[in-house]
């Protein structure tokens, strides 16, 4: 019993050894491109950090409506700030998806892929998203809460029309009467006389 056990230790140490040798280097460049991205990262950091005031990107904010979006995220950092540690950490990510590419085993392949095809889709979804946040900011009204009410009811009958006319799902009556109702509540929340 013990020479059969003895066996299969001997045949699987030796597997593995022939397994660490030929994975050895990916793992190697992989450690390498992670290293790089943590210096890459942390350059862009400082390079947009210092840039992007002389450029005027804080004044831009400010008068764009960003600065009181972060502040009132509790956010008290310059929106250039910011804007540098966001790109630190994308160009991190894009890192860490490399270096889980370098070792070239097919399910990281796969992730690798995947996830650089969903790319501009993120990053449209990133620019929609805060055009969201900051469009409501240029409004005059001084109640900001009855602005995100009208932005609601108007998010609800575009994502109806979305939903038509991209996905060709047609809104059925409920849909359609759904719409209406968060409209008309957007518009008693916006125009209804105040007492």
């Amino acid at each position: 019993m013990k020479e059969v056990l003895d066996e299969v230790v001997r045949k699987t140490l030796s597997g593995f050894n022939e397994r660490l040798e030929a994975f050895g280097p990916n793992l190697l460049a992989m450690l390498v491109i992670l290293a790089v991205g943590v210096l890459a990262a942390l350059a862009v950091r400082v390079v947009v950090r210092l840039l992007l005031p002389r450029v005027g990107f804080d004044r831009f904010a400010a008068r764009a409506g960003l600065t009181v979006v972060l502040q009132k995220g509790g956010i008290t950092s310059p929106p250039s700030s910011v804007m540098a540690v966001a790109l630190a950490w994308a160009v991190l990510g894009v890192f860490v998806l490399l270096a889980v590419g370098a070792l070239n085993l097919e399910i990281a392949m796969d992730l690798v892929s995947r996830s650089f095809s969903y790319l501009p889709q993120l990053l449209i979804g990133a620019a929609i998203l805060v055009l969201y946040g900051v469009v409501p900011t240029w409004q005059t009204e001084p109640v900001f809460g009855r602005i995100y009410a009208a932005y609601g009811g108007a998010f609800v009958v575009f994502a109806m029309l979305w939903g038509w006319g991209v996905d060709r799902k047609t809104p059925d009556l409920y849909d359609a009467l759904g719409a209406c109702l968060c409209l008309a509540g957007a518009a008693i929340i916006m125009w209804s006389p105040r007492i």
